[in-house]
């Protein structure tokens, strides 16, 4: 499998779809890994170059242990654009799901001109502090109960009450691979994830956006994607009807569709 050292990581990555085709840069959820993408790469990888890799403390990367300092969104996107560099890509459009999404608008504030066209799904501009405790909700339940207790704590924030509803008994996989998650980097994610801020730097992401929300998402409300709607000057803004925060992973098919007709319009 191919790594890449970019700084003090090696960085697990995989191209899929055909060559000189438009690529598109998946950016994993927190604590997933490029296996979350299937169903998307599925859907886009008859027309699209499609790159996925796992970030820092995710999947087949490095995890470096920090002291406690966490892997925040400004690292994973100086990560990123050293993997871009690697392969040779000086623009493409980036789709992120949560802190994924976080992690391609920081990039775009960093590199202008490298983001053909952003879709960020559950995504925020920054970390209020209703988001801080939800987060520190999760960390402390780690802390507390190891990586069992941190899912059970986060499912009802991160699963929309309708798939939850319909699909609680199918989210027991989850749950087991989620016992293999190692604890140090799982709470460096989530620490890092905490201090995302670039709302002052919204205006300066030309690249048009699509943000894309669940209607029964409670860790990224209303008030998380709006300041995304205010402050880009170029989104638009998509719901997934009985979706959470992982609208993307609930209805793959529904996300898909949204996300190919937009690639379509922004020229992909």
């Amino acid at each position: 499998m191919p790594r890449v050292r970019v700084g003090d990581v090696e960085l697990f990555y995989e191209w899929t779809g055909p060559e000189g085709g438009p690529v598109v840069v998946l950016c994993n959820g927190l604590l997933t890994d490029t296996s979350s993408w299937r169903p998307t790469v599925t859907a886009l990888g008859d027309r699209y170059r499609i790159l996925t890799y796992d970030c820092r403390g995710q999947g087949q990367s490095d995890k470096p242990t920090t002291d406690g300092a966490g892997y925040p969104p400004a690292v994973h996107a100086k990560d990123l654009a050293g993997l871009l560099d690697h392969v040779g890509v000086t623009s493409a459009h980036f789709i992120g799901l949560s802190s994924g999404g976080c992690v391609a608008l920081r990039l775009a504030a960093d590199r202008p001109g490298v983001a053909r066209s952003l879709i960020v799904v559950s995504a925020y501009a920054r970390v209020d502090a209703a988001l801080r405790a939800k987060l520190q909700s999760w960390v402390s339940a780690m802390e507390a109960g190891g990586a069992p207790l941190r899912f059970d704590v986060a499912t009802p924030y991160v699963w929309g009450e309708t798939h939850l509803e319909k699909n609680y008994e199918a989210l027991k996989p989850f749950r087991n691979a989620a016992l293999g998650i190692n604890m140090e980097p799982a709470i460096n994610l989530i620490r890092g994830a905490m201090e995302h801020d670039i709302l002052d730097r919204l205006p300066g992401i030309d690249a048009p956006t699509l943000v894309v929300t669940g209607d029964e998402d409670i860790l990224t409300t209303r008030r998380h994607w709006g300041e995304l709607l205010r402050g880009l000057p170029r989104s638009e803004h998509a719901v997934m009807k009985a979706a959470g925060h992982a609208a993307l992973l609930e209805q793959p098919e529904v996300f898909n569709r949204l996300a190919l007709d937009f690639l379509a319009r922004v020229g992909g």
